[in-house]
């Protein structure tokens, strides 16, 4: 058996996009005094479009991690097509979540990053299926 192999059928597959969405829940919904959180903010330059970057990437991630655990059981274009709706209504989720949060609040700025990371990491998977197989149906 080669690696590839290996990885399309370990459990690596499923760990990565719940331990991804775990990071997700712990940055997004710790209350607004956490240290870890309030450190990594500072580390990537402490403002509003820096956070807002950090939040698009961290959804664009995750697109990509459940599309690539999902691909290897069903078909590319099947999971693209119910990862990136639930996705997308799992970054509304902790956003609105935020507003229970102690310190924390709802920001339209990361619905949007949120939101533009889902768009981008189905945008890049989508570009990869067409560019690999052509046409995608």
């Amino acid at each position: 058996m080669n690696i590839a192999y290996r990885l399309q059928h370990q459990p690596i597959r499923w760990l990565a996009p719940v331990c991804w969405v775990l990071i997700i829940l712990y940055l997004t919904l710790s209350s607004g005094n956490n240290q870890n959180v309030s450190s990594l903010s500072k580390f990537a330059g402490g403002t509003e479009i820096t956070d807002a970057i950090g939040h698009m990437v961290m959804f664009t991630v995750l697109v990509v991690l459940w599309h690539w655990a999902g691909s290897a059981y069903y078909p590319a274009m099947a999971v693209l097509k119910v990862v990136t709706p639930l996705i997308f209504l799992f970054a509304i989720g902790v956003e609105v979540g935020q507003y229970w949060i102690e310190e924390r609040g709802m920001s339209w700025l990361d619905f949007l990053a949120n939101s533009s990371g889902v768009l981008l990491g189905a945008s890049w998977i989508l570009y990869q299926l067409q560019k690999g197989k052509g046409d995608i149906k």
